[in-house]
């Protein structure tokens, strides 16, 4: 059971299995189990599994750091809302990148940047970032775009998470 102890009040994604709303639900210890907080509902929790604990697992995987600067393209939709969150959270500068119209709401969780990618080519102007969080769609728009250490990368819950790496120079999806 992991980190758990029987009773503990936890929530998961249950993935293709579903039955995730169910009062109890037997999942391999591998999949992204998290406790509840207590100042949320059951209800609520409910909710939470496709964006937030997908967005929790890269953001993680990724290794964010304070200060670090993290470009998250689909910032306004499930999986991207949350990412901007947690890597906030983490302490990093965030770019969020999506449609002017989810402008306001993407402000309100707290970006310290925005960009319109139906105005603005987040891949353009020599922009760096430390990590890219592609929720949209990885590859080919992304090799342009560097990280402040001069590699390319991107995760995406599309693809293996990459943190940038030697091999995303020749290729970002590896």
């Amino acid at each position: 059971m992991g980190n758990f102890t029987p009773g503990d009040k936890v929530f998961a994604c249950a993935g293709i299995r579903l039955g995730g709303y169910g009062e109890y639900v037997a999942l391999p210890a591998s999949y992204t189990i998290v406790s509840k907080p207590g100042n949320m509902s059951f209800a609520d929790a409910a909710a939470v599994p496709l964006g937030g604990l997908n967005a929790l697992h890269f953001m993680r995987l990724a290794k964010v750091q304070p200060g670090e600067h993290v470009a998250i393209n689909g910032a306004g939709g499930s999986i991207g809302s949350y990412a901007v969150q947690i890597a906030k959270s983490m302490g990093a500068e965030v770019t969020a990148v999506d449609s002017g119209f989810k402008e306001a709401g993407v402000r309100g969780f707290g970006v310290d940047h925005f960009l319109d990618y139906t105005h603005d080519d987040f891949t353009a102007g020599g922009r760096t970032y430390d990590v890219i969080f592609d929720t949209w769609c990885p590859g080919a728009h992304m090799r342009p775009v560097s990280t402040r250490s001069g590699r390319r990368g991107a995760i995406s819950p599309a693809t293996l998470v990459c943190r940038p790496c030697t091999l995303c120079v020749d290729d970002p999806i590896h």
